[in-house]
């Protein structure tokens, strides 16, 4: 085992003076490891670099989060980089990926906040209907305790575009995963994001916490509002009104509406499927679109491109079996929602 000793001055936290520098060690035995006072690192030896310099502020990071989330971080804590995509935190590790740099003091941050929450409300933590809030917390930390300011996301935006669509509404939200594939995970995101930054602006820190307190005793978040002391309804009527306010900054008229229709065609036992595209009010005069499609379970995408302000192309899927379950979406890319607006997952058996 070889051990190389790193001496780094701490950055400054919120309302915080400079931190004394302190020694961190990096260790090699058998997967790479690192370790901080309060994090035991382990991630892909080629990302040596980039855990070096994590090393220099992943404790202000996590002192960061564990003053904004009542103290509940865990004295120490597993975290393990991956160089996929984001995937889900186990139950003994908090899982952050590495593919973009500059949001990875963004990403520990919001992966240490949902390790907050776990501390928090303890077993109702996997609660779906939780999911919009929890999510939208550790969005709203991660943007509060990165140590270098990464890309802004438009999340208030994308909220009030949901609050145009009529997805504002707690059931619909707490539907978290079926809500994410209609509208979306960055716009549900945005909601919860927006709900909590709204939150947290009225009522403060401690109304956080009493709220937190409250969905450990809760299967609802409505419920736990109640309980910790706010009216539910009164909460919410605030919050529509705040988003209210944000889309009237807006002129969603412009945005591209997606409209995609299943044809199915023929007799025996196949059918000839195709996908009628109809494009209204695309933000440029020639673009991309994207089809996703979903048949018996295999997933494929395919590009396309379009031209002329109102589109509509029949696209030809081939043929399938009588029975095939069969879903698909259709997404053109929108400047001014700064995301992919999109048809909406539908599905159906073919006949």
């Amino acid at each position: 085992m070889r051990a190389a000793l790193l001496f780094a001055a701490s950055p400054l936290l919120p309302s915080e003076g400079v931190a004394a520098a302190r020694p961190l060690t990096l260790l090699q035995q058998g997967d790479w490891q690192a370790r901080s006072e309060h994090l035991e690192i382990s991630y892909p030896a080629a990302e040596q670099a980039k855990v070096a310099q994590l090393l220099t502020y992943a404790d202000d990071i996590y002192t960061c989060v564990d003053t904004l989330l009542a103290g509940a971080l865990p004295r120490s804590l597993r975290v393990r980089l991956v160089s996929e995509r984001r995937i889900a935190s186990s139950d003994s590790s908090v899982v952050v990926s590495v593919l973009h740099e500059n949001l990875l003091g963004r990403d520990l941050a919001a992966g240490l906040a949902r390790a907050a929450m776990q501390e928090l409300v303890g077993a109702a933590y996997a609660l779906e209907g939780y999911r919009f809030f929890i999510e939208g917390l550790a969005a709203w930390v991660g943007e509060r305790c990165e140590h270098v300011a990464g890309p802004v996301e438009p999340r208030w935006l994308w909220a009030a575009y949901a609050h145009m669509e009529s997805a504002t509404y707690l059931e619909y939200l707490e539907a978290f995963e079926a809500a994410g594939e209609e509208m979306g995970k960055e716009v549900i995101l945005g909601a919860g994001y927006s709900f909590v930054d709204h939150f947290i602006e009225r009522h403060g820190r401690a109304g956080l916490w009493s709220l937190s307190a409250a969905m450990s005793r809760s299967t609802d978040l409505c419920s736990a509002i109640d309980d910790a002391g706010f009216d539910c309804e009164a909460v919410l009527d605030n919050w529509w009104a705040a988003l209210d306010a944000e889309a009237a900054k807006r002129d969603f008229s412009t945005i591209p509406q997606v409209y995609a229709d299943l044809v199915a065609g023929g007799d025996g036992e196949w059918r000839e499927l195709s996908l009628r595209v109809h494009i209204i009010n695309p933000e440029a005069a020639s673009y991309p679109y994207f089809l996703s499609l979903v048949i018996n379970g295999e997933r494929s995408e395919r590009g396309f491109q379009a031209e002329a302000s109102d589109y509509l192309a029949l696209v030809p899927l081939g043929r399938v079996p009588v029975g095939a379950t069969v879903l698909w979406d259709v997404a053109v890319w929108s400047d001014s929602l700064k995301l992919w607006r999109r048809s909406g997952w539908q599905n159906r058996i073919i006949e």
